[in-house]
């Protein structure tokens, strides 16, 4: 057993012994070997547009929020309801993974919690068609190209928002479009 006072002594002797027999070993770090992936800047941009927009139309936004394991691009208030946020601006089609992972984190909340998913390069035909099979879901998915019609038709947000958890809630459709409206 290795004291305090010979382990500087002890790891002198076994970095000498990994070089002898060709072993390298690995620098330790106090950074997780899976760092968090930072946001993007047109990301950050974006979350930050979707709060002012929502405080706009006064649905109480709230900011980007870490919880125990979980980071949250921000929530808001629709009809006493509160819903979280999800942001994605990204070039790459949003797939049935990231919908299931985000059901998940709205569903673990409560019962009553629902969520917003916001994508800039829309839906894989896999995730809108496969997502809501086996599960109850808890979200409704918007594209940017659907908030940019909306936002230029002068459709009120809220409402918009509305008839979509409408949709939602009446005959199970998430993702109901605003040019159904």
């Amino acid at each position: 057993m290795v004291n305090d006072a010979g382990r500087e002594a002890f790891m002198k002797c076994v970095d000498i012994g990994n070089r002898l027999i060709g072993k390298t070993p690995k620098a330790k770090t106090s950074q997780p070997e899976n760092p968090p992936q930072k946001k993007s800047a047109p990301t950050v941009a974006f979350e930050k547009y979707l709060q002012s927009l929502f405080d706009a139309f006064n649905l109480q936004p709230r900011g980007s929020f870490k919880i125990v394991g979980e980071q949250i691009d921000g929530s808001f208030i629709l009809k006493d309801e509160v819903y979280l946020l999800e942001a994605k601006w990204t070039t790459k089609p949003i797939d049935k993974s990231q919908l299931v992972v985000f059901n998940e984190k709205v569903s673990s909340k409560s019962g009553f919690t629902r969520g917003l998913f916001i994508s800039f390069s829309n839906f894989t035909e896999e995730a809108i068609f496969t997502f809501a099979m086996g599960r109850t879901v808890n979200i409704i998915l918007m594209t940017v190209q659907e908030l940019a019609v909306a936002l230029s038709g002068g459709m009120d947000i809220e409402a918009v928002l509305w008839n979509k958890a409408g949709a939602l809630g009446d005959c199970g459709n998430f993702n109901k479009s605003v040019f159904e409206m």
